[in-house]
């Protein structure tokens, strides 16, 4: 479902594709991420 948004802000001009991995860049974003896929396991 996430992905499906980032899409759609991405292909609708909202986000650009800089800002995109940007943000994918941080350091806070991929131990975030792996929460969400672990919880979603439990």
């Amino acid at each position: 479902m996430a992905l499906a948004a980032v899409l759609a802000l991405v292909l609708g001009g909202v986000l650009s594709e800089a800002q995109l991995f940007a943000a994918l860049g941080s350091e806070l974003i991929w131990p975030l991420l792996s929460a969400f896929v672990i919880a979603t396991v439990v």
